[in-house]
């Protein structure tokens, strides 16, 4: 445990189905009593906050509808590998030059053509704050985007920067239609494999099965993204079949008593999230590094890994993940 930072644990990403939902993309079963056939619901803790334009979006619920509705250049893999998206391949021939070659033929829901234009545009709609972002500071590494043709991209950097690829990833950000408006999260077109179709705020959002999807169109026609705010509500409703999918959004205690239910799986996946002790450095106290140390030798991590936190956890070493 570091002086001035305690790191408690590496938490696993956790999603609870219904059994017969493998998940959003492979074939599944057709047969609920709650819900239409081919429809998968989802229960989210919050709305996408502050807009569903990958752009600007910046919590949890937001990031994961964006990769439904939108592609990126690159997209993260299982286990966390950069994998190809819009760009099917790209080259870094100098440590600050990222070259991206994008694939032909995918189109946004409305029709258009992408183009490298389209993916020059999200980006220096946020640079030149046509766009107002919390997610800008996260790109002012860029100094120029050069389009060679319509299909190839040149990031050239102000300096190195390791965690670039990294930040263009689906979830971090997804590429608008050129001209998009900074309000064009009121009603979103991507390329992803969902569409939009509507958005009762609070309530429910509702997204339909793009069909030119270019790497094959899911399983599932439709999916349901419900709000539900309180935890004990989305345990009970998947418990009784009302919602398919609760990812990250229960406690422990619910995802144990939840894993008794025949009808229902859990899936455990690594993740990157961890919970930490911060300490306010200005306060003479703690500016003493062994009043520090003696609140971490205080911490058994072991118990609340094992108790509280269901073994669910690994404790941690670092802030970065394994």
């Amino acid at each position: 445990m570091m002086p001035n930072c305690g790191c408690w644990s590496h938490l696993t990403n956790i999603q609870i189905l219904a059994i017969f939902l493998c998940s959003i993309f492979p074939a599944s079963c057709r047969d609920h009593q709650n819900i239409e056939p081919d429809t998968v619901t989802l229960a989210v803790e919050a709305g996408p906050t502050p807009s569903l334009d990958p752009r600007i979006g910046t919590n949890s619920e937001a990031e994961r509808i964006d990769q439904l509705i939108f592609n990126s250049l690159v997209r993260r893999g299982p286990h966390f590998e950069i994998l190809p998206d819009l760009a099917e391949r790209w080259e870094v021939p100098q440590p600050t030059i990222y070259r991206f070659y994008l694939r032909r033929g995918i189109r946004f829901h409305d029709g258009r053509n992408l183009t490298a234009k389209d993916v020059q545009y999200t980006f220096t709609s946020l640079l030149e704050g046509s766009v107002v972002s919390a997610k800008t500071s996260t790109y002012r590494i860029i100094e120029r985007i050069e389009i060679p043709d319509d299909y190839c991209v040149v990031f050239i950097l102000k300096e190195p920067y390791a965690s670039f690829l990294w930040n263009l990833t689906n979830g971090a950000i997804g590429i608008v239609p050129r001209g998009a408006p900074p309000d064009c999260g009121r009603y979103p077109v991507g390329t992803g494999p969902f569409r939009f179709v509507s958005y009762s705020r609070e309530d429910a959002l509702v997204l339909e099965r793009n069909d030119a999807y270019y790497d094959s169109p899911p399983a599932v026609q439709r999916v349901i993204v419900r709000i539900v705010p309180d935890a004990t509500t989305r345990a009970l409703e998947l418990r009784k079949g009302s919602i398919d999918i609760v990812q990250n959004a229960l406690s422990p205690d619910f995802v144990e008593v939840l894993s008794r239910e025949p009808h229902l799986t859990i899936r455990v996946s690594q993740g990157t999230n961890y919970a930490y002790m911060g300490f306010n450095m200005n306060d003479p106290i703690l500016q003493d590094q062994r009043v520090r140390q003696a609140i971490a030798y205080a911490l058994d991590r072991e118990e609340i890994v094992k108790y509280y936190w269901r073994d669910l956890v690994t404790p941690a070493s670092s802030i970065l993940p394994p």
